[in-house]
């Protein structure tokens, strides 16, 4: 689910769960859309969950978690 969906509402530099909401849009760091939400642990822009889970199972895939 888009991060936009899931949460709504949020403002500049505000953090939900490891979640933080920025003024300013980056691409995602797994499907390039561009996206307003980073993720704080990862300090990636990410648009959704789907995009979350890939980045994730790409990691444990190399080892990294």
């Amino acid at each position: 689910m888009k991060y936009d969906k899931m949460l709504p509402g949020m403002r500049h530099l505000q953090v939900c769960g490891c979640m933080m909401y920025s003024e300013k849009q980056g691409p995602c760091t797994i499907c390039g859309n561009l996206t307003h939400f980073i993720e704080i642990n990862y300090e990636g822009w990410f648009c959704s969950s789907e995009c979350m889970d890939i980045f994730e199972k790409n990691m444990r895939k190399d080892g990294a978690v």
